[in-house]
């Protein structure tokens, strides 16, 4: 029994065993990139700019401050002066330091210069008056064909 067991291990020392052949790896397939679409863009209405200030939209509290401006200084025939504007704003409890800043800004887009403390000779013949009428028409005309 031992020649066998010894012909054994020899026979399975002699055996040579093949290392498995080496399997190419797949190629890498790149992901394919599917081109992104973009929304549509929906055209806003040109903004209303003059003396580098931009109108307010009449649907906002700036936009409210500055139809009454133009509804006072039509109603006079003359720019509006600061006190009225902020009189009329306090009906509508507007805060008097918005009621400021934006009757400033309505004067510079208007071409007016000073604070609107008085009427002088020069405003109350002011084509500013006329200017303001045509374009609250083109906006009110504007806002409503955009709703």
């Amino acid at each position: 029994m031992a020649d066998i067991e010894a012909v054994e291990t020899t026979a399975v020392e002699n055996v040579k065993v093949k290392p498995a052949p080496k399997v190419k790896a797949a190629p890498k397939v790149k992901a394919v990139k599917t081109p992104k679409v973009k929304p549509a863009k929906i055209e806003k209405p040109a903004k209303d700019e003059i003396n580098g200030i931009v109108r307010p939209s009449l649907k906002t509290i700036t936009g409210r401050i500055w139809n009454l401006s133009d509804t006072i200084s039509r109603k006079f025939s003359r720019p509006a002066l600061r006190r009225e504007v902020l009189e009329a704003c306090k009906d509508e409890a507007i805060n008097p330091a918005t009621v400021a800043t934006q009757y400033g800004r309505w004067r510079k887009y208007n071409g007016l210069t000073g604070r609107g403390e008085e009427v002088t000779s020069e405003e109350t013949t002011s084509d500013a008056v006329e200017s303001t009428d045509d374009v609250v028409r083109d906006q009110v005309a504007t806002t409503a064909s955009v709703e």
